[in-house]
């Protein structure tokens, strides 16, 4: 995480014209990472122009997006409020808003010159979830807009995605266009695994207790499959059980005599269904089998 701030804030103070690609699996955090950490220390970074001035990231989703008029509707609803209030933007973004051909759809009231800091633009753009765009809509048409944004606009943008999933065969060519580097976003499930333990399950000392016992048993199935997604699921869902078996052990002797035997099979049928599930492989008709 770490290196990503770090090659993030060097994109940020040099003078560039192409954007920043994070790339990552499925389900390990990227977008959490972005809403929660790293746009906190975007925001901690001064524009070359004005070390007065912070730079100021939005995300836009392009999940199902459809046509270049989608992704503008997304990006004036995240600039909107900022817009509501005054704030002063650059021009980059100005002749952005100028550029939307329906931007009074959107807009009642564009902001005019006065609202320009002419010596500043500090907006970040992070476009995230690129491979879920909709299969109606060209990569190159999507690649080519965000181009747009970084060399006739002079935005600095961010994109986070799971590359490996994008099936256009000619993407590796189309993003030496745009992507200056390429950076992946990895995990230490035990590092994660410690974290959710924190920050979910802190006033269960019971079950936060047997989850330190058996962490090296629940890591052990994530060192391939890296899903922060699916653990925590695990984790939520086994606390129930969990905390079933504690209640009646007392008043069964078999369960009470073989309680710890019992507690790993059921974590471990638990892990297993858990992932099945979450990759799509538990059908509808096999779930009561």
């Amino acid at each position: 995480m770490q290196k990503i701030i770090n090659v993030v804030e060097d994109y940020l103070t040099r003078e560039t014209n192409n954007a920043l690609l994070i790339t990552g699996e499925w389900g390990i955090g990227k977008t959490y990472f972005f809403n929660n950490i790293l746009s906190k220390e975007i925001e901690k970074v001064s524009t070359k122009e004005n070390e007065s001035v912070k730079y100021k990231p939005i995300r836009v989703s392009l999940s199902g997006v459809t046509s270049i008029d989608d992704i503008e509707r997304r990006i004036v609803a995240e600039l909107y409020p900022s817009l509501n209030k005054g704030t002063k933007i650059g021009k980059g973004i100005f002749k952005f808003l100028l550029s939307v051909p329906k931007i009074k759809e959107y807009i009642p009231e564009i902001p005019n010159s006065d609202v320009i800091d002419s010596e500043t633009d500090n907006l970040i753009i992070c476009f995230d979830d690129l491979e879920r765009r909709s299969k109606t809509f060209p990569i190159d048409s999507l690649i080519g807009y965000i181009n747009n944004l970084t060399e006739n606009n002079n935005l600095k943008t961010i994109i986070i995605a799971n590359t490996n999933k994008i099936e256009d065969k000619s993407f590796d060519e189309i993003k030496e266009k745009l992507i200056g580097r390429e950076i992946e976003y990895k995990i230490n499930i035990q590092e994660v695994f410690d974290t959710l333990i924190q920050s979910e399950f802190q006033s269960f000392s019971q079950y936060t207790k047997f989850l330190q016992k058996e962490k090296s048993f629940i890591c052990s199935f994530f060192q391939d499959y890296k899903n922060i997604r699916t653990l925590k699921f695990i984790l939520t869902r086994y606390h129930n059980i969990h905390s079933q078996i504690e209640i009646i052990a007392p008043n069964i002797q078999y369960i009470q005599s073989n309680k710890e035997a019992l507690l790993k099979d059921t974590l471990l049928f638990t892990i297993a269904i858990a992932i099945e599930h979450k990759k799509g492989k538990v059908t509808r008709n096999s779930k009561e089998e």
